[in-house]
């Protein structure tokens, strides 16, 4: 079954999406740098900022990757043996 939108329904997505792109635009594409316009503030844009940041992950609370996780264990392993440690070899 196929839903065509409604006029109406297809005009607040339209809506949304043009508050989301200038929002995007204002903040140069950084979801960091991202607030409301000065002046009146449009409900709809607020609302959108808020979603965005409460979906948004800190990157210092960002979980490390595999090859990052990889990567800080060479980098310990490097640190301990340039202070004098050994290394078991098989």
């Amino acid at each position: 079954m196929v839903k065509i939108p409604t006029l109406r329904a297809a005009s607040t997505t339209n809506r949304g999406s043009l508050i989301l792109r200038r929002i995007l635009k204002r903040a140069n594409y950084s979801t960091f740098a991202i607030r409301p316009s000065e002046g009146q503030t449009d409900p709809e844009e607020v609302a959108i900022i808020r979603r965005i940041l409460a979906g948004s992950i800190a990157s210092q609370n960002y979980p490390h990757t595999v090859r990052r996780r990889k990567q800080a264990d060479v980098t310990a392993l490097a640190s301990w043996e340039n202070e004098g440690g050994a290394v078991k070899l098989p």
